[in-house]
């Protein structure tokens, strides 16, 4: 009997512990505090023509000191993100800095107090924001075209060869930024791309690095690798006789050399001995290095760009001289 009591009484002294806490609470989330939050920001609308330098780093968040309800500053903390509050810059009344060699501007945090107060709780009042004042800094906007440049590292499977350049598209792109950063851009490279065995033609896109301060038209670039399986071909072609004197014959043995090289499957059947040229130089008798090889050397002058590995032979020939 007297436990049941002592229970009784220990959970009638909780009950009342918890009334008066809650009412404490209560009590005490009535009254003024003044606290610092921090709140997100964006930065929207600036001056046509003109872009902010990238190095140039607003912050992202306002620190605001302020004064409101402790059931207003509760509900804060335990609601999400609260949306950014947006200050257009045009609409802003910003201070040029004096002497400065570029647009650099200031903007002082307590003249947009009512401004920020508009886009936050009613309920907070505003007693101070950190930073106590923005720095902008502008350069003149102008725009050109420039080149894009790939930034390709790979090696090719073997059995397998380039047949072409490498192709990007588009091959320029619309920058635009300051005069001074543009006035030395000559190009704009692509993102670097690795292979190491690439054994069929690649064909994708590829991000732009975008320089710093610089604001690019495209992200990326269509950007192709022609990659095809060769064979070996061969074929014989006249050798030619260069410097020949009007009133001299000469005769070279032989007078054909043959040529081995690669090439890609779709290519074996397109080229003809029009499309190459070998030649021997009858003035290369006259050098030294001839006396100590008295025959003379056959030079390949022309050959398609889509072949490689080029071999010939032979690689002198013998020659009569008939005057």
């Amino acid at each position: 009997m007297i436990k049941a009591n002592m229970k009784q009484r220990f959970f009638i002294f909780l009950f009342f512990l918890f009334i008066s806490t809650l009412f404490w609470f209560l009590n005490t989330l009535s009254h003024d505090y003044t606290t610092t939050i921090s709140y997100p920001v964006e930065y929207v609308g600036y001056p046509k023509n003109r872009h902010l330098v990238k190095s140039n780093k607003l912050p992202d968040k306002l620190q605001l000191t302020v004064t409101a309800f402790g059931f207003s500053l509760l509900r804060y903390n335990m609601s999400s993100i609260p949306l950014p509050i947006s200050l257009n810059i045009s609409n802003l009344k910003l201070n040029r800095i004096k002497g400065a060699d570029t647009l650099k501007y200031f903007l002082l945090s307590n003249s947009i107090r009512s401004e920020i107060s508009s886009q936050i709780s009613s309920e907070f009042k505003i007693v101070s924001i950190q930073p106590d004042s923005l720095l902008f800094t502008f350069a003149r906007m102008v725009t050109k075209k420039v080149a894009v440049k790939p930034d390709c590292h790979y090696k090719i499977a073997k059995q397998f060869m380039q047949t072409g350049d490498i192709v990007v598209y588009p091959d320029s792109v619309q920058v635009s930024g300051s005069h001074f950063i543009l006035d030395t851009l000559r190009y704009i490279e692509t993102r670097p791309i690795t292979f190491n065995s690439l054994n069929q033609t690649f064909y994708g896109f590829v991000a732009l690095s975008e320089p710093r301060d610089v604001i690019l038209t495209s992200e990326k670039v269509l950007l192709q690798i022609p990659i095809e399986r060769y064979t070996e071909a061969q074929i014989k072609i006249p050798v030619k006789i260069k410097n020949l004197p009007q009133n001299v014959e000469l005769q070279i043995f032989p007078s054909i050399v043959t040529l081995r090289y690669h090439v890609a499957l779709s290519n074996y059947s397109k080229f003809t001995p029009r499309d190459f040229e070998a030649s021997v130089d009858y003035s290369e008798i006259a050098t030294k290095q001839f006396l100590a090889n008295p025959k003379l050397r056959i030079k390949i002058n022309q050959a398609p760009a889509q072949i490689s590995a080029i071999e010939y032979y032979p690689k002198y020939v013998d020659y009569l001289i008939l005057k």
